[in-house]
């Protein structure tokens, strides 16, 4: 597959949607078809400009293409690592590092149950190749490198002991995205989450409030929507 992806970020040409970005889109989808590693079901990640996209919702071809048209690529997303396709430029950057490091970063489980490998992706992409994986060091971590590893945590956490097809952070994310979708409040989204909670077996990782749920997903760096409304409503 061509390594010339220009036509991404050049989607409108005098008012009219180009006809090689309307081509290449559709061989965007073959490709994010045939991986099937990276589904949902039989949905692919919508990489999407769009506040309510940018790669944390999963549709339907046709509804991906659609939206892709309309809103074009979300910025800079030149490798389709969340879509299956290796990061190279990444490769190179782990071969320049210590054996140390290569070592820490392997010794890393990383679980396929609900898709979790995505989200590992987004945190090892997040921490970039220098980061010290490695938390036996005497120092304690900064802010954000403790952030890095809560996230990693919750990569590897199932939902409860023997959940096999999500993870404490996969469940959030889609979770936050819901909450998007439908324009809930923080109000609403908590009640929902704590009767949820208390549905699960006793000893689930699941995060029962909207405020919890925030932080650890601002520092994946993922949109969380503000909904205005009323104060009665939050």
């Amino acid at each position: 597959m061509s390594t010339n992806r220009d036509w991404m970020y050049n989607r409108v040409k005098n008012g009219y949607t180009r006809r090689e970005y309307t081509s290449k889109v559709k061989e965007f989808i073959s490709f994010a078809k045939s991986q099937t590693g990276f589904l949902d079901g039989e949905n692919i990640r919508r990489p999407c400009a769009r506040n309510k996209c940018r790669n944390m919702a999963f549709h339907d071809e046709e509804t991906v293409e659609f939206y892709l048209l309309k809103f074009g690529f979300v910025d800079g997303y030149y490798q389709w690592y969340l879509h299956g396709e290796e990061r190279y430029n990444h490769m190179n950057d782990f071969q320049e590092t210590t054996m140390e490091l290569e070592n820490d970063v392997d010794e890393i489980e990383m679980p396929t149950i609900g898709g979790s490998t995505s989200y590992h992706e987004m945190v090892h992409d997040l921490a970039g190749s220098s980061f010290n994986w490695n938390r036996s060091v005497e120092e304690a971590p900064n802010l954000h490198s403790q952030q890095l590893y809560d996230m990693i945590d919750a990569t590897n956490e199932r939902l409860w002991p023997g959940c096999e097809n999500m993870t404490k952070l996969s469940a959030m994310a889609r979770l936050l995205t819901i909450k998007s979708n439908h324009h809930l409040s923080e109000r609403a989204y908590d009640d929902m989450m704590q009767l949820w909670k208390e549905s699960l077996p006793t000893n689930n990782t699941l995060v029962d409030n909207f405020y919890g749920t925030k932080q650890l997903m601002h520092g994946l760096g993922l949109p969380v929507e503000k909904i205005d409304c009323c104060k009665i409503c939050v």
